[in-house]
């Protein structure tokens, strides 16, 4: 069943999310005009997923808040889809090949690396467990 509160609280982080996301891509390409401010965003939310996923400190509400709500609204693949269907419109394949690797590569590894940081901070008793 659903817990209301949980749900209220991962809609508010999702919205967070978002708008972090949002402001994210409003600062990066006013700065660069750079299409890679969603790759940058989705690695970023990859490690903070995986530091959440794997922090003993959190709660399972804290983590499911974190995670499904405020990394699942930071970080987006419609967008990656889209820029790379912008790749394959201009036939620039050598960049949909790096687009694509840097993404999913980026993501799985700063995942593992956010896993790693948060086991790690436990270890040195600098989290400790939640109970």
């Amino acid at each position: 069943s659903v817990d209301p509160a949980l749900l209220v609280g991962v809609a508010l982080g999702g919205g967070a999310g978002a708008a972090l996301r949002y402001a994210a891509t409003c600062i990066q390409f006013n700065k660069t005009k750079c299409a890679y401010t969603i790759t940058a965003i989705n690695v970023t939310g990859s490690f903070i997923l995986g530091a959440v996923s794997a922090s003993p400190a959190l709660t399972p509400a804290v983590r499911t808040i974190l995670g499904t709500g405020v990394c699942g609204g930071f970080t987006t693949f419609s967008t990656f889809a889209m820029e790379g269907s912008a790749y394959v419109d201009r036939k620039a394949w050598h960049l949909l090949g790096a687009h694509v690797a840097a993404n999913v590569v980026g993501s799985i590894a700063a995942a593992r690396l956010g896993q790693a940081a948060a086991l790690r901070l436990h270890k040195l008793n600098i989290v400790k467990k939640n109970k």
